[in-house]
């Protein structure tokens, strides 16, 4: 490698100019290949370099910090001279000639330290800390934001509150949880300055007035918030995002509106959670739309490209960037809480019905009947799909409306060949969105549902029944075996075991009921929290905390594993393992945290079945899977990427986040292969 170096040393020249970093009399192909060697995959080279000769290379100036990691990993790996010599030269040139020489240059404070005096009590040592880092890093790497990645009940709220405070911002907006706006945020704005500060919360029943210090929206809020703040002018805006994992997908119209927000009023925004990333590289993709000035449209697609899909390969090159833009705590450096953790095995009578062998033949059998039925009636199906086009067809369009009409034909006659998820994921995307903005809603109601189910079949029935024996055998075999594990529980003795109240989580509405009858029937006074008794949340915590009897609190994950402390409660019992970590670590954050006077006992329930692994046990499995990942990535934290759009009007019933899991576990894959009819 590196042939003639000597000759090169004095030839190498690298410039940055209008967002583009070129490198010319390096021999780029050798780096290509060299990288190739250490990481194992060509999504690197193909997708950071917009141009790669045999002398010269250019990228995106957003990619200076990933070229730069991989050139000294290069660097650290040579023994040659020679090789040293050209490779050092290539990183001392980057550290002259790009944005990178930030990296060695003073740069000035940021923060107004003496602004802390505004709090009514002193920060942790580790939120001292962290404005230290943010002082440092923020100017360092230009950044417009940052990342604290603090456990749940670590303090992020009086971080992110005393960053703002010292970065004197004239503004700051909250996007926080909607149980989270009066019980964390108005609580605290209102208890912990020295003097009482302006703030409007989107709970309260008046409209927002303008020049106020504090504003708090919750996530559903956010269109309003943008309206709001149209053609408001401020010096120095500050958002803070609480529980800031909800905003993580990039397509979600909370996420764009947030991204919006953000343009408009171009402010630091802060990214708070105990889990930043769940399990995709391409969820760092509205952080870094966010916080990173230089992270445009090409920026974004070729880090999709390298990133957004499984690539665990090139996870340390991605962990090296968020390192630099997250700060984050460790929960036993703040919360020192003594906590049991207990595996609770359940038997059953019939538990043998939920043994993976078990269900592999319901799957077996409800698949292969499922294909047949739509194979016998493909006809009928077609014949609904075309006469609904052929109704789309008589509609006026103009020039680009016919474009897109024949691109959404051609797309479908490929998609029916062969689908491949893998190469036809923007064509599926492409349709999807085709379909429910331009032909659902032209046709008649009574054609609507019969198109919305023939198109799925005309499409790819196959995909259609995975989804169906998805949602119809597994997922509703999870719900019914932990129903029926609901009386041999023995959550009398549980909840009894407790020293102050216990919390019991679920991902089922059913279980829920299940549990809140059986306990009603023995004397307890349990609560439930779910999706119909959200809009009495506050009410129902008041209670749980005010009232002796109201006990046990029953929730879904869904509904109370973020934002509400419950230190009224020592005990969290987990009637299901969920399917990722994050879900996990999050509720049993609502008993494990700041202001916990008890020691902490956690409950894993799982079915026991013996040797014969079952549709309990593997839910923790998936979930350890999913911690590995995570842990990848963001380093001691990930990757992969299903197409599985499609699911979202397939199976109603079992969410898309659960399926994306089931299908990308090495488990599935082994556990389903004989499902597969020949």
């Amino acid at each position: 490698m590196f042939s003639g170096i000597r000759k090169l040393l004095g030839a190498i020249k690298i410039t940055e100019e209008h967002g583009m970093i070129h490198i010319e009399g390096l021999p780029s192909k050798d780096i290509a290949n060299e990288i190739f060697r250490i990481w194992s995959t060509s999504k690197i080279a193909n997708n950071m370099f917009t141009k790669l000769t045999n002398s010269s290379l250019s990228f995106n100036s957003f990619f200076a910090l990933d070229f730069l990691y991989t050139i000294e990993t290069i660097f650290n790996g040579k023994k040659g001279a020679y090789q040293f010599r050209i490779l050092g030269r290539v990183i001392d040139l980057l550290y002259e000639h790009t944005w990178l020489k930030r990296l060695v240059e003073p740069q000035d404070d940021i923060l107004n330290y003496s602004a802390l005096k505004e709090f009514n009590m002193p920060l942790l040592e580790h939120q001292t800390e962290f404005l230290g880092v943010i002082n440092e890093k923020v100017p360092t790497f230009n950044l417009k934001g940052y990342v604290l990645g603090a456990a749940p009940g670590s303090g992020k709220t009086i971080a992110s509150l005393a960053t703002a405070i010292c970065m004197e911002s004239d503004v700051v907006i909250c996007i926080v949880p909607k149980q989270a706006v009066n019980d964390v945020w108005v609580q605290t704005i209102s208890t912990r300055f020295a003097k009482p500060q302006k703030y409007w919360a989107s709970t309260m029943s008046t409209e927002p007035p303008k020049g106020l210090r504090f504003y708090i929206f919750h996530y559903e809020q956010l269109e309003r918030a943008l309206e709001f703040f149209k053609n408001q002018k401020f010096k120095k805006p500050f958002i803070i995002l609480d529980e800031s994992h909800n905003l993580n997908e990039m397509n979600s119209l909370r996420t764009q509106l947030l991204i919006k927000l953000v343009e408009q009023l171009d402010p630091f925004t802060l990214w708070t959670s105990g889990t930043p990333l769940k399990a995709l590289g391409k969820e760092a993709m509205p952080i870094l739309k966010t916080i990173a000035p230089d992270f445009n449209e090409d920026a974004a697609t070729r880090f999709l490209g390298i990133f957004g899909k499984n690539s665990t390969k090139a996870i340390d090159i991605l962990r090296n960037r968020l390192g630099q833009m997250t700060f984050r705590v460790d929960k036993k450096v703040v919360v020192a809480n003594e906590v049991e953790t207990i595996e609770h095995k359940v038997a059953i009578p019939n538990g043998e019905k939920y043994t993976l062998d078990s269900i592999r033949t319901d799957m077996r059998d409800f698949i292969i009947m499922r294909m047949k039925y739509y194979q016998d009636n493909m006809k009928a199906y077609i014949a609904t799909y075309e006469k609904c086009l052929q109704l789309h067809s008589q509609t006026a369009m103009n020039t680009n409306d016919e474009k897109d009409f024949k691109t959404y034909k051609n797309f479908i006659v490929q998609i029916r060949q062969g689908y491949d998820p893998a190469t036809m994921k923007h064509m599926v995307m492409f349709c999807n969105n085709y379909e429910l903005k331009e032909i659902i809603p032209q046709l008649p109601k009574d054609l609507r549902d019969s198109f919305k189910s023939a198109r799925s079949v005309v499409k790819y029935y196959q995909l259609k029944v995975q989804g169906e024996a998805l949602g119809r055998i597994l997922g509703k075999m999870r719900a019914q075996c932990h129903v029926d594990m609901v009386p041999y529980m023995g959550l009398e003795k549980l909840i009894e075991g407790a020293i102050t109240k216990t919390v019991i989580f679920t991902s089922y509405v059913e279980v829920v009921d299940s549990m809140a009858t059986f306990l009603n029937a023995k004397g307890y006074s349990p609560l439930r929290v779910y999706g119909d008794t959200n809009k009495d949340l506050s009410k129902i915590i008041a209670l749980f905390k005010d009232n002796i009897d109201a006990n046990p609190l029953i929730a879904t994950f869904q509904s109370l594993s973020t934002a509400v402390p419950l230190v009224m409660a020592n005990q969290a019992i987990l009637g299901n393992a969920p399917f990722r970590d994050h879900e996990y670590q999050q509720a049993t954050a609502r008993v494990d945290r700041l202001g916990q006077l008890h020691p902490v006992r956690i409950v894993n329930i799982f079915l026991d079945t013996g040797a014969k692994p079952n549709i309990s046990t593997r839910s923790g499995e998936i979930m350890e899977w999913s911690k590995e990942q995570v842990e990848a990535m963001l380093g001691p934290t990930p990757n992969l990427d299903i197409s599985l759009e499609c699911f979202s009007d397939l199976v109603p019933e079992y969410s898309v986040a659960e399926i994306q899991n089931v299908l990308s576990s090495p488990q599935w894959a082994q556990w389903a292969q004989p499902l597969h009819p020949r």
